[in-house]
């Protein structure tokens, strides 16, 4: 709809993973704030409605698309989420003992 306005806002991995709440700028200099559900997978699309572009016929909805930044990790920092991972049945493919 050319009402529609979409950006992509970046979350962490683990707020991905457990959930957050993010404060997105509108077009007009309007705060909305948008929940990220736990378990929010890269893509999703979230919808502030009323947020887009304002015309005489209505406004149009703001979509959110969330990106996940997965941060380079140490070899010592590996090692503990492989071994969390492993602990608790989550073992990435591939690199069961």
């Amino acid at each position: 709809d050319g009402d529609d306005l979409a950006t992509t806002e970046t979350v962490t991995a683990v707020e991905a993973l457990l959930g957050t709440t993010l404060d997105v700028q509108t077009a007009y200099g309007k705060t909305v704030r948008l929940r990220v559900k736990p378990g929010t997978a890269p893509g999703t699309k979230l919808r502030a409605r009323g947020q887009g572009v304002q015309t005489a016929s209505g406004t149009g909805d703001l979509t959110v698309e969330i990106a996940v930044s997965v941060p380079d990790l140490s070899t010592e920092a590996q090692q503990s989420l492989r071994a969390w991972a492993e602990a608790h049945g989550l073992a990435p493919r591939g690199t069961e003992a």
